[in-house]
């Protein structure tokens, strides 16, 4: 038989350490990685350190687009979370809508 054919990476749902949902590849040259960080070292072309941190700025952590990606420290994400207001989140973690009146 021939080479193999390379199969694409896929991701796949797995719960953080604190029950919030991040996308992890499951094979591929990223495997075990979350989706978020991978795409973060991609755009900037380095890897990223251990005390460097993605933030999800609209909250959703199944929106791994680059525009929605921040680096920071892990001190400046602290007092980023910390200044904001407690919105309730559903169950796969996203920020609930307000109802509508």
């Amino acid at each position: 038989m021939g080479q193999e054919e390379q199969q694409p990476a896929t991701w796949r749902m797995r719960l953080s350490s604190h029950a919030r949902p991040y996308l992890v590849y499951s094979n591929g040259p990223h495997k075990g990685k979350y989706v978020h960080r991978v795409t973060v070292e991609i755009a900037l072309g380095r890897r990223l350190h251990r005390w460097e941190v993605v933030h999800h700025s609209d909250g959703d952590k199944l929106n791994n687009d680059h525009s929605n990606l921040t680096v920071m420290t892990l001190a400046e994400h602290a007092r980023l979370h910390g200044r904001q207001i407690v919105r309730p989140r559903d169950r796969v973690g996203r920020y609930a809508h307000a109802a509508a009146p």
